[in-house]
């Protein structure tokens, strides 16, 4: 009931790492995937202007219909995470390598007299870890879940002063569970989109731990 607990492991964190954003499998396929940017094909361009992102053994081809001169990399981020990537990537996590050079969110895609560009998407530091954060807490949220429900079956046999060895025993083992979450939850990261979710579960095991107290005393 009381399932022990291991921080995910951060590996050496050089700036980023070209790794694929879905958990790596030789049985994985490459992903090749086709969009456009929002925005009107620019009236002195004959013809549709276009980037590569290449990302590992992925290929993402964008349309850029406003031309390159006009879209910048953080138009490219916004839609690549929006659209192109597994959901729960945030942009601010992408860096985008064009020239050999991280490029920011305010600069231009490409230059007068560009037909397509290449560049390569990586992810910035962190980004690992806080992935490993987001599966921790995904275990731990189906966890609480169980031991909430046994609270509760516990709570009723207390009330009704049916207590016995057995059930202090389940109460020790839950108290375990949950004064283990709550020392951990504040060192596991995750990226901002996930921030509110890791708060409930914090609110949900200090709630949990309240009523444990009140059946203990």
């Amino acid at each position: 009931l009381a399932p022990g607990y291991s921080m995910p492991a951060a590996a050496p964190a050089p700036e980023a790492r070209e790794a694929p954003a879905v958990p790596d499998s030789e049985e994985a396929e490459a992903v090749e995937l086709e969009g456009e940017l929002p925005g009107a094909l620019a009236a002195d361009q004959a013809s549709m202007q276009s980037v590569l992102v290449r990302q590992g053994r992925n290929r993402y081809r964008v349309r850029v219909p406003q031309g390159l001169k006009e879209a910048t990399f953080g138009n490219l981020a916004d839609f690549l995470a929006a659209q192109m990537l597994p959901p729960g990537i945030p942009p601010s996590e992408l860096r985008l390598i064009s020239k050999g050079k991280t490029a920011s969110r305010d600069d231009r895609l490409g230059d007068d007299g560009m037909k397509e560009m290449s560049v390569m998407l990586l992810f910035r530091e962190g980004f690992h870890v806080a992935a490993e954060g987001a599966r921790w807490m995904s275990e731990k949220e189906e966890e609480l879940a169980k031991v909430e429900a046994k609270l509760a079956s516990l709570s009723k046999r207390v009330e009704a002063n049916f207590s016995d060895a057995e059930t202090s025993l389940q109460l020790a083992e839950v108290s375990d569970f949950i004064e283990t979450l709550l020392q951990s939850v504040d060192s596991v990261r995750v990226n901002s989109m996930k921030l509110p979710l890791m708060q409930e579960l914090q609110e949900r095991a200090t709630k949990a731990n309240e009523r444990l107290q009140e059946l203990r005393k």
